[in-house]
């Protein structure tokens, strides 16, 4: 694979590229996914009081689409969202989202 650079009107001889994935690879989701499942159970692990962040939510899976209570419901906790390459961490305020991400970055070190 090659790729050329442009720059002010002026295209480059083109370059080798060696590294790296394809456009529309299949493999780029798969390769995304490990390291985002890596990345959230690490960062989860660093952060010490989980309260703060994530959301709660109750969910039912009996088949039954709009019941209306949650008698029997089981209690789950959603931290991030992923979808293809985008990422979002979830949070009940702006301060415990900016405090879990300090704890990741400052926790790295560890």
């Amino acid at each position: 694979m090659q790729a050329t650079i442009q720059l002010d009107g002026q295209t480059s001889e083109p370059i080798d590229v060696d590294t790296g994935l394809r456009q529309g690879c299949c493999m780029a989701p798969m390769l995304f996914n490990l390291y985002a499942c890596v990345f959230v159970e690490r960062w989860l692990a660093r952060v010490e009081n989980p309260d703060g962040i994530g959301v709660s939510l109750k969910y039912k899976h009996d088949q039954e689409l709009f019941r209306r209570y949650t008698h029997n419901a089981e209690k789950g906790k959603l931290t991030e969202l992923q979808f293809a390459d985008d990422a979002a961490l979830l949070a009940k305020t702006r301060e415990g989202a900016e405090a879990a991400i300090q704890k990741y970055i400052h926790g790295s070190s560890r």
